[in-house]
């Protein structure tokens, strides 16, 4: 019987090579995943841990709730109010076509410009609508559609609709100013957004944890401007209604303060259309008033005639001889309007507007001393008002002019202004000769109420003498009584002004252009102690373009209606101050209506005086609620338009900070 031998071999000695092979590949490997795990988890584990925490963690931006801005009165003109936004996360929406079909016919846009939105094509986040009702999201979100995000946005809105549109300017959809004062002090109104941090768990739902930190947003400051809404909305009316009656192509207007310098009006109204189509946003929000530079014309002759009286060239009784209405200067031939004039009084020039004889007057002061003047009333700088878009006006260095330049500048040709520098010149002779810097800021209050920063009287520089101005007020009244003037007379107060009509140029046209012109009235009331001046400028009117047949008409019809309005008298700024401090700063808004019909009953009346409990709103127009509303701190969420028929909570309240409070409205 054979023994059966069992040969046992050492491993490694007789190993084939592909094994060998293995075992090398199979530690490579094992080395790159040690050295790949390294590099994430301690070289560049920052990177990875970011990247990770997006999975699960999202950085949310607070949205800081912009300031108010007031007029003078503290009057809201313009607030924010919070409003849904509709968003989608495309990865989530699990049927496309029915989202798109239900969006479609709960909001009324087109299925096809919601299915192209949802498309995934790897996007996380995606606009849908912006500001939508409330009814409209409770039916989108009572389904509980999976994608749909619901986003809490704040909307600006003007409580008195358009009102001083160009002045107060508007916001874009990042809430930042364009335009206007929301431009000019966005750094004051937006505040600074703040941020949360929001967990996401498996099913991608948000919410917030107490373990990460928040930065909550600092609200805007409110800006109190000079503008005072009743005499703004006689103002735009009566400049549009003239603008609609001439058919010109636009028309502003200034109201001012003469003693003080605060602009209480500034109108802008497009008119006649100047080409085919609608006109544009740039256009519509463009500011004439402090935008639209022309050559002035016979209004100009104030300042060639503050100068003859100051230098002591003329007296109003001198005599100037007015050539019979033709004059031939430097190759050249003035004329007067069609009219003829022999001998005139200086005062006479300025009632019957005699080119000839302020022409007369201006090559008695010379070049330098006309150049000076003008400089001193502010023409060819910008007045610093503040606001976008300003231009400074064409005033060309004294070594341009020609002796042909003197005559016509003299009588408002060859320099360009602004109807604000001609307020600032009208306020010159009105106050007494003092050049003021045009306000239209008055304070900028901190979010609870307080003032932080006040601007007062500023006064640029003395650029005639009281005497001077005393004769030209009495001159300035003799061309509104028995001049050129006399539609500006208003029965029953005394009236003062000039009238202009210019000629106009535009730039890459040589000479004046065929039939257009630019009308304009300066002036201020009572002559016997000035309280506002109000300048008038209509640009290419169509229909009777003389000033004293255009602007003067539309200057009566203002200061006729503002007579009714009771004014306010002026307290100096130091006692402004005192009372401030031993009153404290209270928000002042509407009187009560007493055409309104809101219910009267004894719990609103001391609720609606309460600034701690919420008022009555029921039956009160839209507006007037929202101011009550912003006075108290409180925020709006609206329904509708016309007057409140329901509000939540209901009158009475307890006011606690973040209240919102619904407001349903109906037209009726």
């Amino acid at each position: 019987m054979g023994s059966r031998r069992t040969r046992w071999e050492a491993i490694g000695e007789g190993e084939p090579r592909r094994l060998r092979l293995v075992r090398w590949v199979f530690s490579l490997l094992l080395l790159l995943v040690l050295f790949r795990a390294s590099a994430i988890q301690v070289w560049h584990r920052e990177k990875w841990k970011d990247l990770a925490e997006l999975q699960y963690r999202q950085r949310v931006k607070l949205i800081a709730k912009r300031g108010m801005i007031y007029d003078r009165n503290m009057n809201v003109l313009a607030m924010d109010l919070p409003v849904f936004s509709l968003a989608a996360d495309p990865d989530q929406v699990e049927s496309v076509e029915d989202v798109a079909s239900t969006l479609a016919k709960l909001l009324g846009g087109e299925k096809d410009t919601y299915r192209s939105l949802l498309e995934k094509d790897g996007r996380r986040f995606v606009w849908l609508e912006r500001s939508i009702g409330e009814e409209q999201k409770e039916k989108i979100f009572e389904p509980k559609i999976p994608g749909l995000i619901p986003v809490w946005e704040r909307k600006r809105v003007h409580l008195y609709e358009g009102l001083a549109r160009q002045v107060l300017g508007i916001t874009n959809g990042e809430h930042r100013g364009v335009g206007g004062i929301e431009q000019a002090m966005n750094a004051i109104l937006r505040g600074q957004n703040g941020w949360a941090i929001y967990q996401r768990d498996g099913l991608n739902r948000g919410f917030s944890s107490l373990d990460y930190p928040v930065a909550q947003p600092k609200d805007g400051r409110h800006v109190v401007l000079t503008l005072d809404h009743a005499y703004q909305t006689i103002v735009e009316e009566e400049v549009e209604r003239g603008v609609v009656r001439h058919k010109a192509g636009s028309g502003s207007a200034i109201l001012m303060d003469p003693f003080t310098g605060e602009v209480m009006a500034m109108a802008s109204v497009v008119g006649r259309r100047r080409r085919v189509g609608e006109l544009d946003f740039g256009e519509m929000m463009k500011n004439q008033a402090v935008q639209f530079g022309f050559e002035p014309g016979s209004t100009f002759k104030i300042v060639t005639a503050a100068a003859a009286l100051e230098e002591g060239v003329f007296e109003p009784g001198s005599l100037i001889h007015c050539e019979n209405g033709v004059y031939r200067l430097a190759g050249h031939t003035i004329h007067d309007d069609n009219r003829s004039y022999a001998w005139l009084t200086f005062s006479q020039v300025l009632e019957n507007s005699s080119n000839i004889g302020i022409a007369k007057v201006g090559r008695q002061l010379g070049k330098k001393v006309l150049y000076k003047y003008a400089q001193n009333f502010g023409f060819g700088n910008k007045t610093g008002v503040g606001l976008p878009g300003e231009v400074g006006g064409i005033l060309r260095p004294v070594y341009y002019w020609t002796d042909l330049s003197l005559a016509s500048i003299s009588f408002g040709q060859e320099v360009s202004v602004t109807a604000l520098q001609l307020a600032c010149m009208t306020s010159v002779v009105a106050n007494g000769g003092e050049l003021l810097k045009p306000q239209l800021l008055r304070r900028v209050l901190e979010e609870n109420g307080s003032e932080r920063v006040t601007f007062s009287r500023e006064v640029i520089r003395r650029v005639i003498s009281e005497k001077t101005a005393g004769k030209l007020r009495t001159i300035l009244e003799n061309v509104v009584r028995d001049g050129n003037g006399c539609e500006a007379a208003v029965k029953g107060i005394r009236v003062a002004g000039k009238t202009g009509t210019a000629q106009k140029s535009v730039p890459g046209f040589q000479g004046y252009l065929p039939d257009a012109y630019v009308s304009s009235f300066v002036g201020f009331w009572p002559a016997e102690a000035p309280l506002f001046v109000l300048v008038v400028v209509l640009d290419e009117p169509r229909k009777m373009y003389w000033g004293s047949k255009s602007a003067a008409p539309i200057f009566s019809r203002v200061v006729e209606r503002m007579m009714g309005i009771p004014v306010a008298p002026r307290i100096p700024e130091n006692e402004k101050r005192k009372q401030g401090k031993e009153k404290g700063f209270v928000f002042s808004g509407l009187e009560e209506n007493a055409g309104s019909e809101a219910p009267r009953d004894a719990k609103n009346i001391w609720t609606n005086d309460s600034p701690h409990h919420v008022p009555g709103l029921v039956g009160l127009s839209l507006r007037e609620a929202l101011q009550r509303l912003a006075e108290r701190k409180i925020e709006a969420w609206v329904e509708g338009n016309g007057r409140v028929v329901r509000q939540d909570p209901a009158p009475g309240r307890k006011i606690v900070p973040g209240m919102v409070c619904r407001l349903v409205c109906e037209e009726g």
